[in-house]
């Protein structure tokens, strides 16, 4: 039969007879009835991150029942079965490594027809890859204690993110900006950590994804160069010793005046020799400053030494006479 025949009911097959005798004929009369018509539904695309598929299909004509299966290697599970026409697939942990997955819904109890089949085919998007930062954790000193973000959001559905914190700083120029300063508030400072989180925007299909670093903060180490000095202008030598508290350093320079520091001006405790231009002010100011900061800006403490005049005898001569003594 040609389909269009199963448009006309009944299609009468005619038989007639011929020759040299009168004619005659016979009918058959065929119906013919239309096949099971299956439609597996439009194509779609998923997520590895979210790894279901809503499957829409159809049957009808000879047939309104049918079957789905997935076409290997696919081996997820169809929810509530696969004779619905409208299951839910959840995707295996195997079947979010690959690229697509085929469907076949296959027409059932065809009336004496041939089985009829429809494949639909769904594509798997990877999920985004998330990067706040790839050394955990970051490091910071409270008197240096801007952060440096360069988050990374890469994948098949988007490459945008924003940054969030459970401090109270401020992103800047903003917290949609994948590379951008993180200003500490002074609460996260006295809080000595915190977390950064950058999440995934635009997702598509897929879910949001996060990565978190933690930002710890230390303190910087603190100079105390001593109590201010005072010296004679006459010896205009000062013994300098400074301390230095904290771990994050030992180190540290004296700094400043037109004199000579002995044995060198690295050394904590040394000797200060005075210049003449010093002298004549009567006063120098010198500052200690922590070296080898690390991740801390230097702190500095400053001493000042004065010249006091040296001292001068002043006495009266009177003559007396011995024996009135």
């Amino acid at each position: 039969p040609n389909p269009v025949d199963t448009n006309i009911t009944p299609v009468n097959i005619i038989l007639k007879s011929t020759g040299i005798c009168p004619n005659k004929s016979d009918t058959l009369k065929l119906t013919v009835k239309q096949g099971p018509i299956v439609s597996a539904g439009l194509g779609q695309e998923v997520c590895s991150n979210n790894p279901t598929v809503q499957l829409s299909g159809q049957v009808y004509g000879a047939s309104s029942q049918g079957v789905w299966n997935v076409v290997a290697p696919g081996n997820g599970t169809f929810v509530p079965g696969v004779n619905t026409f409208t299951p839910t697939y959840l995707l295996s942990n195997s079947d979010t490594a690959l690229f697509q997955l085929k469907f076949v819904l296959t027409s059932t109890n065809n009336a004496g027809c041939d089985p009829v089949w429809d494949t639909v085919r769904i594509i798997i998007n990877k999920a985004p890859i998330v990067i706040a930062s790839p050394v955990k954790p970051l490091l910071k000193c409270t008197n240096n204690p801007t952060v440096f973000l360069s988050g990374i959001v890469s994948g098949t559905t988007t490459s945008s993110g924003k940054w969030e914190t459970d401090g109270t700083g401020i992103f800047v120029p903003d917290n949609l900006s994948l590379i951008c300063n993180y200003l500490p508030s002074q609460a996260d400072l006295q809080a000595g950590s915190i977390y950064l989180t950058l999440e995934s925007t635009n997702n598509n299909y897929c879910r949001p994804v996060r990565d978190s670093v933690q930002v710890i903060f230390g303190q910087p180490s603190l100079p105390n160069a001593g109590v201010d000095i005072n010296s004679c202008k006459n010896n205009a030598v000062a013994t300098l010793s400074a301390a230095i508290s904290g771990t994050n350093t030992t180190t540290g320079i004296w700094l400043g005046g037109s004199g000579v520091y002995v044995p060198s001006n690295t050394a904590l405790t040394n000797t200060y020799y005075a210049s003449p231009a010093e002298v004549a002010a009567g006063f120098v100011v010198l500052t200690f400053s922590t070296t080898n900061n690390g991740i801390c800006f230097g702190e500095d403490d400053r001493l000042k030494i004065t010249f006091q005049d040296k001292p001068t005898a002043n006495f009266t001569v009177n003559t007396v006479c011995l024996n009135g003594v």
